[in-house]
């Protein structure tokens, strides 16, 4: 058994560091470049591993043979010592791409192409037809990006009393779907604000954030908020007010990936049975330790790192 399975996106980022964001028609010239995997779920299975926890992950790339960047990503996982068993490599469906242009203050833009949601990817077999056997796992995290594989995984969830972890990113269909499930709702704070109708999270009370996130009574609700911390609620915690970390001190130069790194660390601490302040800290100090690299797998930190800045006074 590993200690958590990650379901959702891989792809490849293609990360340009750009001096401004490009006006219509106008041409800039990168100062860097960096091409490395990506998506919420893969980069949390690779900080999982990095802080020496045991991950597994799930999803879908294209056909080896025709696809370079999914030999690309089946080698990254390899390497990092993550279980790739229940990645699945379908014909005529093109590996996820992103182009993400990160400006000089750390704000980045990203650019997706991947087919969408249920999309049929070949002539034969749609994605909901390729449900993988999902690995056993103390902790469940999604991204919310297989969506056709909901009922697989909220069933592995309640069969194996393991706590599933969303990671709600955006506020999208799949997330507000899987949301009423979630033992832990771990949101961005643009999927938190486009809940609440564009509220600033962190000014919310805690009865309104967890009815617009759609959260369960018994779930514990985070959002992440940035260079502003992190405001979280528990069900023990008092119902009128929430509770907030501030964010570590850090240098940030580029912020991609710092969510998915965060969920990855707090979900082995989920496997590792810290309590919620500790699990909070690891997490956040992972995700700021992201920032201070360029890309999002590649600037994931070990655990002497992240342990380190979480034991810093904030």
């Amino acid at each position: 058994m590993c200690d958590v399975l990650c379901v959702g996106l891989v792809c490849v980022d293609l990360i340009l560091a750009v001096p401004t964001h490009p006006g219509p028609d106008e041409k800039i010239r990168a100062t860097s470049r960096l091409v490395a995997p990506g998506g919420p779920a893969a980069v949390a299975a690779a900080q999982i591993a990095r802080l020496g926890g045991r991950s597994a992950f799930a999803g879908l790339v294209g056909d080896p043979a025709r696809d370079p960047f999914a030999s690309l990503l089946r080698d990254a996982f390899a390497a990092e010592g993550i279980d790739h068993e229940a990645l699945l490599a379908v014909p005529d469906f093109e590996t996820p791409l992103a182009a993400v242009l990160v400006k000089p203050n750390a704000t980045r833009s990203v650019i997706s192409h991947r087919p969408a949601p249920g999309e049929i990817v070949t002539n034969l077999v749609t994605i909901s037809a390729l449900r993988p056997a999902l690995p056993s796992a103390q902790v469940l995290l999604t991204d919310g990006h297989r969506p056709e594989w909901r009922e697989a995984i909220l069933h592995q969830s309640q069969q194996s009393a393991a706590p599933l972890v969303l990671d709600a990113g955006s506020w999208s269909d799949s997330v507000r779907a899987l949301a009423p499930h979630a033992d832990h709702l771990v949101a961005s704070e643009a999927c938190a604000r486009s809940a609440l109708g564009g509220s600033d999270p962190a000014s919310a009370s805690p009865v309104a954030l967890r009815a617009a996130l759609r959260a369960a009574p018994s779930a514990t609700v985070v959002v992440t908020l940035g260079s502003r911390g992190v405001v979280w609620h528990s069900p023990e915690d008092d119902p009128r007010a929430l509770r907030h970390l501030p964010a570590p001190p850090i240098e940030a130069i580029d912020s991609t990936g710092a969510g998915d790194a965060f969920h990855g660390a707090y979900a082995l601490g989920l496997a590792r049975g810290l309590g919620l302040p500790e699990i909070l800290r690891l997490a956040s100090a992972a995700g700021a330790l992201a920032c201070t690299r360029p890309g999002a797998w590649p600037a994931l930190a070990r655990a002497a790192e992240i342990h380190s800045l979480a034991a810093l006074p904030l």
